[in-house]
């Protein structure tokens, strides 16, 4: 995808738009639960958590753990992988810190 293009290319502000851009469209065409929300809620936590806004990785963080609660449960695979994202989340927080 072009957020994914744009992260790799090194231009971050370019992908935060673009991941941003992706979940409200995949909310609006496919609904909140869906694995391309899930997924860039994901990405977009990671990226802020590599730059050290953690402020704004929480936000999507939270709705990332919201949604993945909601929709799949405490036993889902999703919900293992939503569990890996905050992990990484603190780990970086820690390294800051």
């Amino acid at each position: 995808n072009l957020a994914g293009f744009y992260k790799e290319e090194g231009e971050i502000e370019k992908a935060i738009a673009h991941y941003k851009r992706a979940i409200r469209i995949s909310k609006e065409f496919h609904g909140k639960e869906h694995p391309y929300v899930v997924d860039n809620l994901a990405r977009l936590a990671k990226i802020y958590s590599n730059l050290g806004r953690f402020e704004d990785a929480g936000v999507y963080l939270a709705e990332l753990s919201d949604i993945v609660i909601e929709a799949f449960g405490d036993n889902h695979i999703r919900t293992a992988r939503m569990e890996r994202t905050i992990a990484y989340y603190y780990r970086k927080k820690k390294e800051i810190d």
